[in-house]
């Protein structure tokens, strides 16, 4: 079994969390027609994902901090959203 870094998993975790947070204001943006912050949007995305992406190639027990991340960051984007008036 690999070993698991816990710091790296923490990173991985909230690395995720930021791409999802940026994903679901991405399409926000996107839908109200937005182009610039958008595109900044979804370039600042792809570079977070890959450096996660770069974080888990090697061992798959990242993906679980990846997947938890996702998981937290759209939940809360999304709930916090729907409060608005």
């Amino acid at each position: 079994m690999e070993t698991v870094s816990l710091p790296k998993f923490i990173g991985v975790f909230f690395g995720a969390f930021l791409v999802d947070i940026l994903w679901t204001l991405g399409i926000r943006r996107t839908s109200q027609g937005k182009a610039l912050s958008s595109a900044l949007l979804s370039s600042t995305l792809l570079v977070i994902n890959g450096l996660v992406v770069l974080s888990y190639v090697n061992n798959a027990w990242y993906l679980l901090a990846g997947a938890l991340g996702a998981f937290t960051g759209n939940y809360l984007t999304v709930k916090m959203d729907t409060r608005r008036p």
